[in-house]
């Protein structure tokens, strides 16, 4: 478990330039996912002096990526363009565990690859037993030029490996060995530095530590040649004092030739631990790891792990420590130098708080840039739902960076995943951000949102200023405008070190003073009252208008929304409406001279207003003309009139005539009063519908033969006056209603005196005759007349034609009906008549059913045919005579 904790501590290639100041991330260019589908694991990359990317980590895949596996973990070296196409793979080992960790650039071309093995075949030979560290040096295609292991009988790891002023090289892990090629050991694991030359021979060797487990991790060199390596330690003895309780970040610097020159332990009661260490300024240097302490060195925790990030002088004094993260495991992997003299921190987090945002799920890569005192300028996660790690890191030239990271994502910003963890190659580059942004509106009302639609180009962060004050950082805010006339919004995007500003103007207008009049307090049912606004902007009432007023007819809430200069107003109004008061004063009538008529009006009224003013409920009417009476209730008026005449009143003399005297069944009679002097009518119709009327000219209607009489009552003021004709209206009998049979084609009536047949309930042309033989398809019916002139109607009958198609051979022609039949069909041809015609059926397995002849005597004779014999089916006629033939399809149903 020890070992599988160390595997991933690793030391990353340095980058260092001179620049300004960072002020957001750069964008994600590119990412690719490489590997099979085991496990694979990036330590160490470079960028090559060709330009090119070589990460160098370790691999248990066959497939996808990697072509050869030697057995269980593999050294895997993976080259890149610039783009991010794989050029070419190389894998390295034997039968057992082979772990890469670290990769430089050989001065003349060739990489030197340094890692751990447990394997003693393959491409490994001289393991002293158990792990060894393990050497490669290669030539600019991967080939091996010579491998080194070096080590005792126990455990020894690699994790570092730098090139030095001198030429030669030293790395630096851990040791669990007391022979071979390991001495001074202290007791369990020792902080192990080796140097080699350049074929691999070791110069010196140190194991440093104290009884407890100590580690190296990361080494730099000087300017003055001195080398500085960081690690951990929980011993309290041998070369380690001060430790301050559990692991501490354990820093040594040692001279060219080995000598160690100073050592000194960093930390509190918890766990630290040291894992990448760069230059600073002034001597500085600057190493990276995790805490978990809040006391001693360690000013500040956020909970668990944090990133930890320590400047220290040439004494090995802290200048000053930051922590960053979140309530979850924080772990720097990698600190680099940065163009603006600040730092790049990669490390793995699974927090989701405090300095941490935007997790995708488990453990993000996380990138955290500060500048030269250690304050942070930015951050940002990269990966999905799984767990994606950093091993290390590197600056390009444009001022971005790329990171190497194994990766469990199938989602987020990865893709491409083979399987398991692969190596995740990204890279993140500075370009020139230009500021682009669209308003909702650019006049709006007091405290109403503005929407702001961000199309920028090239940019990681965005800075809102309303007024010069900022308001939000994120992509597309809303923001309220609260002061009156010109305000101005302006965008600032950042990438990198560059920014790009756009600004824009917003009018903001204080909301009119919206108020509805009415034209009348209420609204009276069937009399429209108008609703308007004398406030000038643009109209919406709720009913669709857009005009200034509005005419309503009945009642509810109304609402009017009124926009002027951005603002928008809504203002409602319920309108009551009140039922109109209903009354009359009866039909214009007529009254004799001298005499009076009182009109009432109806009771419980607020008001009556007659047409000369008087305002009682009644009217004594003594002179003839129009009379007008309003009446109102609390809330509407009603108003009626009545045209009263005056005549000399004679007593009455009833007389009437009618229309005619003899009718047929259900036949109308229209009576016309010669009355003289009379004002009112009673009719009475014995047998006729309706049976009495008030009209003066009633239309009368009878049901039912017979003789009638109609006796008619005329009046005035002076009396009344009454005449009675006996059997004066004659009804006589309709016919029965005839009955139609239909044979093939053929209609027939019963007997009538007289017939007209209709087709679809329109009269046939010269069809009067008892029957009719029905040329085409449709509803046909008889209406036939009697001697009296009176008529009745058949019931329609459906008749269908559908006729075998018709062949014209010598001016002929043949028709078949009906089809469908349920037994008999009528041939009807019209063929040169002395030609004997033959007739054959078949079936539709074309076998004959029937055969026969015959001949016609007359034009459009119709032969019938007996096919009651048939089974149920669909069967084809043909027709044949000299002068041609006609066939067709027959269906024949049971």
């Amino acid at each position: 478990m020890r070992q599988n904790r160390l595997l991933w501590f690793f030391f990353c290639f340095l980058s260092t330039c001179v620049g300004s100041y960072a002020s957001a991330p750069p964008l994600l260019e590119w990412q690719r996912c490489l590997g099979g589908s085991g496990q694979d694991m990036p330590v160490h990359l470079i960028k090559g002096n060709d330009g090119f990317i070589y990460t160098l980590g370790s691999t248990a895949s066959v497939d996808g990526d990697i072509q050869i596996n030697r057995g269980s973990l593999d050294f895997w070296l993976t080259k890149q363009d610039s783009s991010g196409n794989l050029i070419w793979q190389k894998t390295y080992g034997g039968s057992n565990i082979d772990i890469g960790t670290g990769i430089i650039q050989i001065p003349g071309g060739g990489f030197l690859l340094a890692g751990y093995t447990s394997s003693n075949n393959g491409d490994v030979s001289g393991n002293h037993g158990n792990f060894d560290a393990w050497i490669l040096k290669i030539d600019h295609s991967g080939n091996i030029i010579w491998q080194k292991t070096i080590g005792g009988s126990q455990v020894d790891l690699c994790y570092t490996i730098q090139l030095l002023q001198d030429g030669n090289y030293v790395f630096g892990g851990g040791t669990y060995s007391n022979d071979g090629d390991v001495s001074g050991h202290h007791g369990d694991q020792d902080f192990w530095l080796v140097k080699i030359n350049q074929t691999g021979t070791i110069l010196w060797q140190r194991a440093l530590g104290g009884s407890g487990l100590d580690v190296c991790y990361d080494l730099i060199e000087t300017a003055n040649g001195q080398i500085i390596a960081c690690g951990s330690t929980n011993s309290i003895d041998g070369q380690v004092s001060g430790n301050h309780g559990n692991y501490d970040l354990w820093i040594n610097r040692l001279s060219s030739n080995g000598t160690l020159l100073s050592s000194r332990c960093y930390g509190g009661t918890e766990q630290e631990s040291g894992l990448s260490l760069t230059v600073g300024s002034g001597n500085s240097i600057a190493v990276a790891g995790y805490s978990k302490s809040s006391n001693g060195d360690v000013s500040a925790n956020f909970g668990y792990n944090d990133f930890w990030l320590c400047l220290i002088d040439s004494n090995g004094t802290i200048i000053r420590e930051k922590n960053f993260g979140g309530s979850g495991t924080d772990v720097a992997y990698s600190v680099i130098n940065t163009i603006d003299g600040g730092f790049l921190l990669t490390g793995g987090t699974t927090s989701t708080d405090y300095n941490v945002k935007n997790n995708h799920g488990a453990e993000d890569t996380w990138l955290v840039k500060t500048d030269a005192n250690l304050t942070p300028e930015w951050s940002k996660t990269y990966g999905g739902s799984g767990n994606d790690r950093p091993s290390c890191s590197l600056e390009n030239d444009d001022g971005g960076y790329i990171i190497a990271s194994y990766s469990y994502s199938v989602d987020g910003d990865v893709s491409g995943n083979h399987g398991t963890s692969d190596f995740w190659i990204i890279r993140l580059s500075c370009k020139t951000p230009v500021a682009q942004f669209n308003l909702s509106t650019d006049s709006v009302c007091l405290n109403h949102l503005v929407q702001l639609t961000n199309f920028s180009l090239n940019t990681s962060a965005n800075s809102w200023y309303l007024n010069n004050t900022f308001f939000s950082n994120e992509e597309e805010p809303y923001t309220s405008i609260a002061r009156y006339g010109k305000n101005i919004i302006k965008l600032k995007t950042e990438t990198c070190y560059s920014s790009s500003e756009l600004q824009k103007q917003v009018y903001m207008s204080a909301p009119p003073t919206v108020q509805i009049d009415q034209s009348e307090p209420y609204l009276c049912t069937g009399s429209p009252i108008e609703l308007s606004c004398s406030t000038s902007g643009a109209y919406s009432w709720s009913n669709g208008s857009t005009q200034s007023s509005i005419q309503i007819s009945q009642g509810g809430i109304y609402q009017l929304s009124l926009s002027l200069a951005g603002c928008t107003v809504h203002k409602a109004i319920n309108i009551s409406e009140h039922t109109v008061p209903q009354f009359t004063l009866g039909n214009d009538t007529t009254i004799c001279i001298g005499s009076s008529l009182m009109l009432n009006g109806p009771g419980n009224m607020q008001s009556y207003l007659w047409q000369d003013g008087s305002s009682q409920n009644n009217y004594l009417v003594t002179n003839p003309g129009l009379y007008e009476l309003t009446i109102s209730d609390q809330y509407c008026k009603s108003t009626d009139q009545i045209n009263v005449n005056m005549t000399s009143c004679g007593f009455p003399i009833a007389n009437f005539t009618a229309s005619t005297q003899s009718i047929c069944e259900d036949a109308i009679v229209s009576f016309q009063d010669l009355s003289g002097n009379a004002t009112s009518w009673n009719w009475t119709f014995p047998g006729g519908n309706p049976s009495v009327s008030s009209q003066q000219n009633p239309n009368i209607s009878y049901s039912q033969a017979g003789t009638y009489s109609v006796m008619l009552e005329a009046g005035n003021t002076a009396g009344t006056n009454i005449i009675m004709r006996v059997q004066f209206i004659v009804v006589k009998p309709n016919p029965y209603k005839p009955q139609v049979t239909l044979i093939g084609n053929q209609l027939n009536s019963t007997h009538a005196d007289k017939y007209q047949w209709q087709m679809n309930q329109v009269n046939i042309a010269g069809a009067v005759q008892q029957s009719y033989e029905a040329m085409q398809s449709g509803n046909y019916r008889v209406e036939v007349t009697d001697l009296n002139q009176c008529k009745a109607v058949s019931d329609a009958v459906a008749v269908l034609i559908t006729g075998l198609p018709s062949l014209r051979a010598s001016g002929g022609g043949i028709s078949v009906f009906p089809n469908p039949t349920y037994g008999d069909i009528q041939l009807q041809s019209n063929f040169n008549l002395a030609e004997p015609a033959e007739i054959r059926i078949f079936d539709t397995k074309a076998s004959l059913v029937y055969a026969g002849s015959l001949s016609h005597q007359f034009p459009n004779e119709a032969t019938t045919l007996d096919l009651s014999n048939l089974p149920q089916g669909t069967y084809f006629l043909e027709y044949r005579t000299q002068s041609g033939s006609v066939a067709g399809s027959i269906l024949v149903k049971q």
